[in-house]
């Protein structure tokens, strides 16, 4: 199965560097790709973070692996 966040970049042509820019601070790409690959969860601000940046497009829950 796909992450969505995955889904997300493919489908607005974005590398995990680019998504990891539109988050500004402390983010990298590494971060981006331990999200996507399941390694890692986002702190709960983060994932907030992203649901705004993909314009609800990913939710918070499913960064956080809850839907």
């Amino acid at each position: 199965m796909t992450h969505p966040l995955a889904s997300y970049l493919k489908r607005e042509g974005l590398s995990f560097s680019d998504f990891a820019r539109a988050l500004g601070g402390k983010t990298v790409s590494s971060h981006v790709s331990h999200w996507v690959s399941g390694k890692h969860l986002p702190r709960v601000h983060t994932a907030k973070q992203i649901e705004k940046a993909t314009r609800g497009a990913v939710t918070a829950a499913q960064m956080m692996g809850l839907r």
